[in-house]
C-alpha cells in the first residue's frame, strides 16, 4: 500500500466509523460492522509502521473534527458497540506502544476520553481494556 493511500484509507476508517454511529440504528449488525473497521484499520497501520505511516495514522486518529476520540466520546454510552470498543482499545494499545513519545501532544485528550469511557461504560471488558491504554499513556506523560 502506498504512502498516500494509507493516509486516506486512515481518515475513510475513521469516517465510516462515524457515519455508522450517526446510523446506529438503521443498522442491524452495527457492532460488527465498526469492529471490522477497527480491524481493518489496524491491519492498515501494520506491525512494521513507517514514521510517515505512523504520522498519517496520528494525524486521522486524533486530528479534526471527526476522530478516534470524538468518535469513543459519543459512543461510551452505547452498548450496541461494546466489540467496537474493545477493538479500538486493543488497536490504541499497540498504537500507544509503537507510537511512543509522538503521542504526547494527544495524550491529555487521550487520557480524559479513556476516564469517559471508564465512567460511562459499564461493560467490564470494556473497562478493562481502558487499563492498559491508560497506564502506558500516564508513563508517557510522567
Amino acid at each position: 500500500m502506498a504512502e498516500g493511500s494509507s493516509a486516506s484509507n486512515f481518515d475513510n476508517y475513521i469516517a465510516e466509523l462515524h457515519d455508522n454511529l450517526d446510523r446506529l440504528r438503521d443498522i442491524p449488525d452495527v457492532d460488527e460492522q465498526c469492529a471490522t473497521l477497527v480491524a481493518d484499520l489496524a491491519q492498515a497501520y501494520s506491525e512494521q509502521p513507517s514514521p510517515m505511516q505512523t504520522a498519517m495514522c496520528l494525524s486521522a486518529l486524533f486530528c479534526g473534527q471527526k476522530n478516534i476520540l470524538t468518535f469513543l466520546r459519543r459512543a461510551s454510552s452505547k452498548i450496541e458497540l461494546k466489540k467496537t470498543k474493545n477493538e479500538i482499545l486493543q488497536f490504541l494499545k499497540f498504537f500507544v506502544e509503537t507510537a511512543s513519545n509522538k503521542i504526547l501532544p494527544y495524550a491529555v485528550e487521550l487520557k480524559s476520553v479513556l476516564l469517559i469511557i471508564f465512567n460511562v461504560d459499564n461493560a467490564s471488558d470494556v473497562r478493562a481494556g481502558i487499563f492498559p491504554v491508560l497506564s502506558q499513556v500516564i508513563f508517557l506523560l510522567i
